[in-house]
C-alpha cells in the first residue's frame, strides 16, 4: 500500500500529450522495479518490509518470467536507465546488484531446465559458480546435463 503523494513526487516528465507518468513505459518488462527503484532513490519516502508471505508468485513456462534472456536484457535495461538518475548508486552497488540477478535467473535456468545454449553466457556461468559453491558445501555433487 502507498500513497498517492508517493507516486507523484517520483513521477517521470510529462509525455506529449500532457499525461504524467509513474511508470516508464518503453521498460516493458520491469517497468515496476524501475518505479519503486526511482522512488527511493529520488524522494523522501522510506520503504519498508512487512513480515510473512503476503502474496505467491506463480511462474509461468510461457510467460514473461520463464524467458531468461529477455529477463536479463530487462534488468540491464533497468539498470541503465537507473544509472541516468543515480550513477552513485550504481557505482557502489550495480555489481553486486548485477551479480544476485544473475544468480536469481541461474536457479531459474535450473529450476525450469533450460538447455545452456538458450541463455547468456553470464547466466551459464552463475549456474556453474553456483554448483561448485553448492557441491563444496556439500562435499558432493550431482549434476545432471542440461
Amino acid at each position: 500500500m502507498f500513497r498517492r503523494e508517493t507516486l507523484e513526487e517520483g513521477a517521470l516528465p510529462a509525455d506529449a500529450q500532457g499525461r504524467v507518468q509513474y511508470f516508464d513505459e518503453t521498460l516493458r518488462r520491469s517497468e515496476d522495479v524501475e518505479c519503486w527503484t526511482r522512488l527511493a532513490l529520488t524522494t523522501g519516502w522510506r520503504f519498508e518490509g512487512l513480515p510473512g508471505m503476503l502474496t505467491h508468485y506463480l511462474v509461468n513456462a510461457g510467460g514473461l518470467s520463464a524467458d531468461i534472456p529477455r529477463q536479463l536484457e530487462s534488468w540491464e535495461a533497468v539498470a541503465e536507465k537507473v544509472r541516468s538518475y543515480a550513477p552513485g548508486f550504481i557505482a557502489a552497488h550495480g555489481a553486486e546488484a548485477r551479480a544476485r540477478e544473475l544468480r536469481y535467473l541461474a536457479r531459474r535456468a535450473v529450476a525450469m531446465r533450460q538447455p545452456a545454449p538458450a541463455l547468456p553466457r553470464d547466466v551459464i556461468h552463475a549456474i556453474e559458480g553456483t554448483l561448485q559453491f553448492s557441491c563444496q558445501l556439500l562435499d558432493v555433487c550431482y549434476i545432471e546435463r542440461f
